[in-house]
């Protein structure tokens, strides 16, 4: 309590001088032994009379390697978790890996499977909710090395003003990042050897999904750089996290996708992708039957992927009786798309897999009454590939889907090779 009295005392006074420019410092493994620790002792900080609630607790992580219980709960508002990790760059300031002798390491070992995670944000029982939170500095590493069975190196659900800046996620066979109606900024990060580097997904007004994706560097993935979700699943993923009502709807995401380099992923040729959009995730409810997508991608370079850019269904399962459909916004400038071992792009009403391989519309569907609204200014998408036909091949339904490039719309066919 004295030093919770002595760091207060201190900030009242610096207010005067620089407004809520006053922070906490724990360190590990100066003060505390395991992250676990520091992260205990700032909830029990946070949740103190004595700490002003707009004051940052910074818990700083010196250099080595870290192998903890996973995973970190960070539910703490207005916290940072801060590495030392120099990351390395190019000519262009994006990242391009790290200086091992500086490097924070958050490893897993065993190798993390199924949802496990190395850091989850979200509302908790603690009455904490980790609004506000910076993880910055790390070298996460969900299996040693790439190993990992699936896992993720980051989860964020249902949290505002988060910052993911200047870190290494790597080693998940899942999704690096994986984040659920949560609004902030994925920063200069250096993503690669995922499934999906960073999958970003819907929110609702209450909870709403607003994400900045900014200079990263992500390459060299399975499925996509990126992936913007214009729906995401029913529950929560982990039961540390509060539940979320029965039947809560997630259906609406709005992105921005600035200045990346989101290159050679392209190790599945018919799926892999430096950006995805999708509608329909799994597991939503089952009163749900759309996913809206608004995103601006700008001053990207995507080369040498499979695909440069997909705009897909997502998963429209032709078992399921719900008539799926969506609404896509995405305004393309200044982006750099070469180099595509397929196409620039793959614009479809149905799953990406199922245009490529046509028997795979016998377990999913198209879309129907959807509207994808694309302005490409530039031509970054010419030459693209699409599949909109005015009827689904399989059960007949007049679909009266709506394709719309550059203020032009675009007659019901097909043109993929």
């Amino acid at each position: 309590m004295k030093r919770l009295i002595a760091v207060f005392a201190i900030c009242l006074l610096s207010t005067t001088i620089v407004v809520n420019a006053c922070a906490e410092d724990l360190y590990v493994p100066g003060q505390f032994t395991t992250i676990q620790a520091a992260l205990a002792q700032a909830r029990i900080d946070r949740l103190s009379s004595g700490l002003p609630p707009n004051e940052t607790i910074v818990i700083h992580v010196a250099s080595g390697q870290y192998v903890e219980t996973w995973p970190l709960i960070l539910d703490v508002p207005n916290l940072s978790l801060e590495g030392e990790t120099s990351l390395t760059t190019d000519g262009n300031g994006l990242p391009t890996g790290f200086v091992d002798s500086s490097a924070t390491k958050l490893v897993a070992k065993p190798a993390l499977v199924s949802l496990e995670t190395i850091l989850l944000m979200g509302p908790t029982s603690s009455d904490l909710t980790g609004n506000g939170v910076t993880v910055q500095g790390l070298v996460l590493d969900a299996g040693n090395s790439g190993l990992a069975d699936n896992g993720r190196d980051i989860t964020l659900d249902r949290v505002s003003d988060f910052s993911i800046r200047q870190n290494v996620l790597t080693g998940s066979a899942a999704l690096a990042l994986d984040a659920r109606a949560s609004s902030g900024v994925i920063e200069e990060n250096f993503i690669t050897g995922a499934t999906c580097g960073s999958c970003i997904s819907a929110g609702n007004q209450q909870t709403p999904a607003n994400y900045l994706f900014l200079r990263n560097r992500s390459v060299n993935n399975v499925g996509a750089a990126v992936l913007v979700g214009g729906s995401s699943y029913d529950g929560v993923e982990d039961t540390r996290l509060l539940p979320v009502a029965p039947g809560t709807t997630f259906d609406q995401i709005t992105a921005v996708i600035n200045g990346n380099d989101l290159s050679n992923n392209n190790q599945d040729p018919n799926f892999s992708a430096g950006i995805r959009f999708f509608a329909i995730n799994l597991g939503i409810p089952t009163a749900q039957n759309t996913g809206n997508v608004t995103a601006t991608v700008i001053n990207n370079t995507v080369m040498g992927n499979s695909f440069g850019v997909t705009i897909d269904a997502g998963f429209p399962y032709r078992a399921d009786q719900r008539l799926w459909n969506a609404s896509f916004s995405v305004a393309f400038s200044g982006n750099v798309i070469s180099g595509s071992k397929r196409s620039p792009a793959l614009i479809t009403f149905t799953r990406n897999e199922a245009t490529i391989f046509p028997k795979m519309l016998k377990a999913y569907k198209y879309l129907q009454d959807s509207t994808f609204t694309l302005s490409d200014s530039g031509g970054n998408l010419n030459g693209y590939w699409f599949d909109h036909p005015a009827t689904d091949p399989t059960d007949g339904r007049l679909l009266n889907n709506t394709l719309i490039v550059n203020g032009v719309t675009v007659p019901n066919g097909r043109n993929f090779k």
